[in-house]
């Protein structure tokens, strides 16, 4: 006994919708795979749910994009991806650009501030600022000195260890 033909719209029940969406998603699945393998076809779907979830099938040994490629091939159009590739290395280029010189014109800055230059423009914040990178500054160079002068102790005490005669020698 056949089934009874529905009427295509809307399923209004949402838990409906989302079943009916699942078992017709795995349906037309199974239908591209066995397309696929049956007639040796090269098979790409798509689905995007309501909620955005992607769900994809590509013939095996195949990609999207190699499906895409084809797909632009045969319709004669141009390589889109070179050349949305070659628009977002120029806009990297650019904001690299940008980066740099806003790099070096906050350095240069603060560089010069650090030397005492320029400081009649800065408020009392600014001054505070500066200030505080000092202190910050001061106090990880005092530590790499103090670090390079313990290891530098240590060395020596090893190699005085090392080379220093001991009492029990000297008893032989």
């Amino acid at each position: 006994m056949g089934r009874g033909k529905i009427e295509i719209k809307l399923i209004e029940n949402p838990t409906n919708r989302q079943v009916t969406y699942s078992k017709r998603r795995n349906g037309i699945f199974k239908k591209a795979h066995e397309l696929s393998v049956l007639c040796d076809a090269k098979v790409s779907l798509i689905i995007f749910s309501k909620n955005n979830k992607m769900h994809e099938y590509v013939t095996p040994g195949l990609t999207t994009k190699r499906m895409i490629d084809q797909y632009q091939e045969a319709l004669g159009n141009v390589d889109l991806w070179c050349s949305h590739y070659e628009r977002m290395l120029e806009k990297l280029r650019k904001l690299k650009e940008i980066n740099n010189k806003l790099r070096g014109e906050i350095s240069y800055g603060f560089e010069r501030n650090r030397l005492g230059a320029d400081l009649d423009n800065l408020n009392f914040q600014q001054l505070q600022s500066l200030e505080e990178e000092l202190i910050s500054s001061s106090a990880m160079i005092r530590e790499r000195k103090l670090h390079v002068i313990k290891t530098r102790t240590e060395t020596c005490k090893k190699k005085e260890d090392k080379y220093m005669v001991h009492p029990h020698y000297l008893m032989m």
